[in-house]
């Protein structure tokens, strides 16, 4: 194993610091810039520390709660927001009590395509301000899976069984030419799994599809 990097931190280092805090766990962020914990934490809060907040809570802290809360400590968020871990832990508390219902808006959808692996359902709670069974629900039709990490205690690693030569031939015709998530419900498989065995395989989505994606991306941020 390398040995860990120390001293000055690299501009690409800060730009990737930057974009996955605090929505991915300290612990991730230093296995994969082969740093410290303890550095990475020191450095995000060099990066995001805000002097002391007072009054209401503004939207966009709102959106640093809800991406941040499951993946970091009340301390770290806490330095994001200037706000104390008591201030932060009751807003966690109001998030997980105003519970939406109805139909899922994309935002919502793409949030949880985004957290569902790593986050426990009851910290999704608060990240979507919606109710387990509904998170389950929406997870379950998207074929989300979730990290070994992020499932409750006393559940042991969930193996999903091996591919099947049909199921890999499948995968090869359907991938080029089908978004991941019509392939995952055709073979039953999570999106995540079929990403990671065409990436085995070598696999490549056509242009035709590729462009398709892009446009139902690009429709979903006009909303």
């Amino acid at each position: 194993m390398a040995a860990l990097k120390r001293g000055r931190w690299s501009t690409p280092e800060l730009v990737r610091l930057r974009a996955l805090f605090p929505k991915t766990p300290i612990e991730r962020i230093a296995r994969g810039l082969n740093r410290s914990v303890s550095s990475v934490r020191s450095q995000a809060h060099r990066l995001f520390e805000r002097p002391p907040a007072t009054g209401a809570w503004s939207a966009e802290d709102i959106a640093t709660l809800r991406r941040g809360y499951g993946a970091v400590a009340f301390e770290d968020l806490g330095v994001m927001l200037g706000r104390s871990v008591p201030e932060v832990r009751a807003r966690a508390d109001r998030l997980r009590a105003e519970r939406r219902t109805g139909e899922w808006s994309q935002d919502d959808v793409q949030s949880l395509k985004e957290l569902y692996s790593g986050r426990r359902d009851e910290d999704l709670e608060v990240c979507l301000s919606r109710s387990r069974d509904d998170i389950r629900t929406m997870a379950q039709t998207l074929c989300l899976r979730k990290d070994k990490g992020a499932r409750p205690s006393g559940q042991g690693r969930m193996r999903m069984p091996r591919w099947t030569d049909d199921e890999v031939e499948k995968l090869r015709e359907l991938y080029p030419v089908r978004q991941n998530l019509e392939i995952a419900r055709e073979i039953g498989r999570s999106v995540t799994s079929v990403a990671n065995k065409a990436h085995q395989l070598g696999l490549k989505k056509s242009e035709q599809i590729r462009k398709r994606i892009g446009a139902a991306n690009a429709a979903s941020r006009k909303g």
